[in-house]
C-alpha cells in the first residue's frame, strides 16, 4: 500500500530533522513524506531546502496557518499524490521503525476499517490523552485504561493527530480537518466525522515517542491564548454533531470550569493576582464561538 507521513512544523528546526529521520528509518518506506512549513522564521525553509530526498515534498505556507490549518494543507497535498493512506504527525513525533508497518499490516487484515492510530509515549510513559474515548450528552472524554494497551488492538473514538493513519477514502467521503479552527479540537472533530463511517483501531504495538517537556503547572493555572480556541472550536463541533442536549451540557461544563472560575479568581483577586485576562478569554471564546457558527452555516 503506499501511503504518505504528512508532517508539520512550526520553528523547532532541530526536532523536524529528527522527526524526518524517523520517517525515513521506516522498514516500509513512505511514497511521500509531505512537510508543511507553517511560515517558520527559525532555519527550516533553509533546512527543507537544502535535501534532496525523492519521496520529500515540502510547502512553504505564506503565513502560519496553526496546526489545524497546517493538516489541512498537508493532507490536501497527500490527497493529490495519490497515496492510499496517510500518516499524520507533528515535527515533535518520533516514529518507532515498524510503525508504518505495524499499521499498514492491520489496515491490510481489516479492509473495512478506515482509521489506525498507534500509541503515544513520552519519556517511555503511555500518554492516554491521545486515544480517547467519548460520552454523550456533552462530547465528554474518557481515557481508556492502560489495561486495553495490553491488547493486540482497541478501539477509540478520538485519536490526536500525533501518529493517526486515514485511509484516503476518509478524505474522499468527509473531507479535510477544519482549517479555520486553527489549534485545538481539530484532530478531535475530524475523528467525530470519521466515525460516522468507520470505527478507529489503536494498534498498541506502533509506537511513536512524543519529545515534548511536561511542565509542572501551578494550581490554578492560567489561560493562554489556546484556551480561547480551545473553548470557541468545542462550541463550534458540538453545535454541529450533536444535539440541543449535547449543546446545553456543554455549556454547562465551559460555565462552571471555567466561566465561573475565572469570574470567582477575579472578585476574590487570588494569589493577588488579577484574573481579568482569564475572564476576557471565556467571554471573547463563548462570543466568538456563536459567531463563528452562524459565519460557519452560511
Amino acid at each position: 500500500m503506499k501511503y504518505s507521513i504528512v508532517i508539520v512544523t512550526y520553528n523547532r528546526c532541530d526536532l523536524l530533522k529528527e522527526c524526518i529521520t524517523c520517517a525515513l528509518q521506516q522498514t516500509i518506506a513512505a511514497t511521500h513524506i509531505v512537510v508543511i512549513d507553517n511560515a517558520c522564521t527559525d532555519d527550516t525553509d533553509r533546512y527543507l531546502n537544502s535535501l534532496s530526498i525523492p519521496q520529500l515534498v515540502h510547502y512553504r505556507l505564506d503565513h502560519n496557518a496553526g496546526g489545524a490549518g497546517g493538516f489541512y494543507e498537508g493532507l490536501k497535498k497527500a490527497h493529490e499524490l495519490g497515496d492510499e493512506a496517510h500518516i499524520i504527525i507533528d515535527d515533535d513525533a518520533m516514529l518507532s521503525k515498524d510503525f508504518a508497518e505495524q499499521l499498514l499490516d492491520k489496515a491490510r487484515k481489516n479492509p473495512e476499517i478506515l482509521a489506525f492510530a498507534g500509541v503515544v509515549k513520552t519519556d517511555g510513559c503511555i500518554v492516554r490523552d491521545h486515544r480517547q474515548r467519548m460520552k454523550r450528552p456533552g462530547f465528554r472524554m474518557e481515557k481508556i485504561p492502560l489495561e486495553e494497551y495490553q491488547k493486540e488492538s482497541f478501539y477509540c473514538d478520538t485519536a490526536s493527530f500525533c501518529g493517526l493513519m486515514i485511509r484516503d477514502e476518509v478524505i474522499e467521503r468527509i473531507g479535510y480537518p477544519q482549517k479555520e479552527y486553527f489549534i485545538w479540537y481539530d484532530d478531535t472533530e475530524y475523528c467525530v466525522r470519521i466515525r460516522e463511517i468507520s470505527p478507529i483501531m489503536v494498534i498498541p504495538a506502533a509506537v511513536l515517542n512524543h519529545k515534548t517537556v511536561f511542565k509542572p503547572m501551578d494550581w490554578p493555572r492560567h489561560y493562554t491564548w489556546k484556551d480561547y480556541y480551545g473553548i470557541r472550536n468545542r462550541m463550534h463541533m458540538v453545535r454541529t454533531h450533536g444535539n440541543l442536549w449535547d449543546y446545553v451540557v456543554l455549556r454547562l461544563i465551559l460555565w462552571t470550569g471555567s466561566g465561573m472560575r475565572n469570574r470567582i479568581f477575579a472578585l476574590v483577586h487570588l494569589h493577588h493576582e488579577d484574573w481579568k485576562e482569564e475572564v476576557s478569554i471565556y467571554k471573547r471564546g463563548i462570543r466568538d464561538g456563536k459567531k463563528f457558527l452562524k459565519e460557519k452555516q452560511r
